[in-house]
């Protein structure tokens, strides 16, 4: 078996596939006891890390899911196989088991509303709770201690999910420290909200790895606004790092309107914001974007220096006492949005 360290998600299957084919592992995360001899590991040609059929001859498929890393065009373009797959196939059951920055990019909602709601999730909490029920001596020897192992790692990462500062990856303590952030804005919006507001922790799905470590906390949906008979102009939030930036979708338009427009915009929402929050430098007009393909632009740059307190607290008080700080940032500019767009 391939150290954890060295092959994270190559080792982590072989070891759930391990566990499934030892264990009652598979019964306890699905609540489906695999029926003998039907338990079949990579199939549809790796789509899935496991297949099998329940007592009733359903057939049911796993999937794992550990990082984001690697080529996001294959991580798309393979989970767009499955989809396809889970749509000719209806009758089965899918599972998907969500661990690190998986566990916060495919929550409930990212699930239901863009991937499809046949999927049922699985987390930490159900992962760490079956795992108590494994007794390592059902494993073949050579894979034992490797799980006593791997049990305690999980349930450490699991822990520090309540303080980004005691987490050394970097890219994992921002997922943290966004989630935190996510949760309190969300849970303040339900109990007073202004217009429909989702919080997606993503990665920037760029093609080449060096751009891999741009993390973000992205509003969903844009805030859509009129302009006059043509198309809808579309703006967001997103934080990114230290800064929270406003950005705007441009409709399809000839190049002078849009960098007309887009002037316009912009000295206007930043004239209304300066007085409010510490504004960054971010490019002022439209130099270097495709009109044709990458319509997505800056309007102006926020900077949120509490953020660099939360990514270095290392306990649940001051952790969330940060994340409060930076909430109260985010949601004055989440509120103002509707303000800001009047009257473009």
């Amino acid at each position: 078996m391939q150290p954890i360290v060295a092959f994270p998600e190559k080792a982590q299957k072989e070891l759930f596939q391990t566990l499934f084919q030892h264990t009652e592992l598979l019964r306890d995360l699905t609540g489906h006891a695999p029926k003998a001899g039907s338990l079949e590991r990579e199939p549809e040609h790796g789509l899935f890390i496991c297949r099998y059929l329940s007592s009733d001859d359903q057939p049911i498929y796993l999937y794992l899911k550990t990082s984001s890393f690697g080529s996001p065009r294959t991580e798309y373009e393979q989970f767009s196989d499955q989809l396809s797959f889970l749509r000719r196939n209806p009758d089965a059951l899918y599972y998907l088991v969500l661990l690190r920055e998986a566990w916060f990019e495919w929550d409930d909602l990212y699930v239901k509303e863009e991937l499809d709601p046949a999927l049922r999730r699985i987390g930490y909490e159900e992962v760490l709770s079956a795992f108590q029920r494994v007794a390592p001596e059902q494993l073949p020897e050579e894979f034992q201690q490797e799980f006593i192992a791997y049990r305690r790692h999980i349930q450490r990462e699991y822990e520090s999910l309540h303080a980004p500062g005691s987490i050394i990856d970097q890219r994992l303590r921002y997922y943290v420290a966004f989630w935190h952030v996510r949760e309190i804005i969300l849970n303040r919006w339900r109990e007073k909200p202004s217009y429909p507001l989702q919080l997606r922790i993503r990665t920037q799905p760029h093609v080449h790895s060096s751009h891999l470590e741009a993390y973000l906390l992205r509003q969903a949906p844009p805030y859509t606004l009129p302009i006059g008979n043509g198309e809808p102009l579309q703006l967001f939030w997103e934080l990114e790092r230290e800064s929270l930036f406003l950005r705007l979708i441009l409709p399809p338009m000839r190049e002078k309107e849009a960098r007309q427009l887009h002037t316009r915009l912009r000295k206007k929402i930043t004239a209304q914001v300066n007085a409010l929050f510490r504004l960054g430098r971010t490019r002022g007009t439209l130099k270097g974007i495709d009109l044709i393909h990458a319509r997505q632009v800056n309007l102006l740059k926020i900077e949120i220096p509490a953020l660099e307190s939360l990514l270095h607290a290392y306990s649940l008080d001051k952790t969330m006492q940060h994340a409060e700080a930076v909430a109260d940032e985010l949601e004055r500019a989440f509120r103002l949005l509707p303000e800001l767009v009047r009257n473009p």
